[in-house]
Parts: structure tokens; sequence; C-alpha cells
């Protein structure tokens, strides 16, 4: 019988390769449209793209859960993980969530919801604790969850 799940939730999207192919794009238009023939402005620009889209491509959420409880952390921002004892838990359910209406964007947020750890996507793992706060972890594998929370932890789901 094995009652733990774990899940690695990255950004599989375009989406910061995005980010420094419209720097490049916009610095050949600033230096050869503008004039501005400032190679400082070009240098300063793309390494900041660069750092900012290596960060995106590194940024990862761990989640793993067992019969202790539920452990997390969004790597590069935390490099230790977070736990919650499963003692803690009062509910714990996979839900759709808006991720720009509720919290405001993905990354750590905090909404009206509690506080949100995501990557990218619209679905979760909605965690309240038994002092009222609330948690949720993005997820990849909505379906693995919930037939996980179902078999293990049916007592603490919805």
């Amino acid at each position: 019988m094995n009652n733990e799940f774990s899940e690695v939730h990255k950004m599989d999207t375009l989406y910061p390769l995005l980010l420094i192919s419209i720097t490049a794009v916009a610095n050949a238009i600033v230096y050869f449209a503008v004039k501005l023939y400032e190679l400082d402005f070009f240098y300063v620009t793309m390494t900041a793209a660069s750092v900012l889209t290596s960060f995106f491509l590194i940024m990862k959420l761990n989640i793993r859960m067992d019969a202790t409880g539920i452990k997390y952390n969004l790597f590069p921002i935390h490099w230790k993980s977070n736990f919650i004892p499963l003692e803690n838990i009062k509910h714990i359910f996979v839900r759709t969530y808006k991720p720009i209406q509720e919290y405001g964007g993905w990354g750590i947020r905090m909404g009206t919801n509690g506080r949100a750890y995501s990557v990218q996507g619209t679905q979760g793992i909605q965690i309240e604790l038994n002092d009222g706060k609330k948690i949720l972890l993005g997820t990849d594998k909505p379906v693995e969850w919930e037939y996980f929370l179902q078999k293990y932890h049916k007592n603490l789901t919805k």
C-alpha cells in the first residue's frame, strides 16, 4: 500500500522564451529605427531578460503528500520545503481556480482565497487548515490528485 503521491509542477509553455524574443526585437527597433546606438542599453536589457527567462525556466513547484502531511516548495524561491501536518488540515480537495481574478496571477500570491503557490494553469489542490487559513497549490495532475485524495484521505475531502 503506497499512500504517498508527489508532483513536480513546472512551466511548460513558451512564455519565458517569448519574453527574451520580444526584448531582442524591441532592442533591434530601438537600435536601428530610433538610432539609439548605445550598446549599454542593449546589454542591460538583454541581460535582464535572460536572467528573468532563466528564472522562469528553472522555477518548479514540488509537492509531496504522505500519511504524515503535505510538503511543498517553490524552487528557487524556497530552498526548504514547507510542511503541513495532516492533523492541521481540515479539508483538502482539487479545484479549478482563476489565477488572475482570485490571486492576481501565478507565483506566490495572496488573494481572497488565501495564499497560492502556482507556476501555470488553472487547476489546484485547495488546502483548508483548522485555523481557517487557506493554501492553494497549483497542479498539472488534478485527476491523479483527486484519485489519491479519495483513496487515502477521503475523510479530509469535501
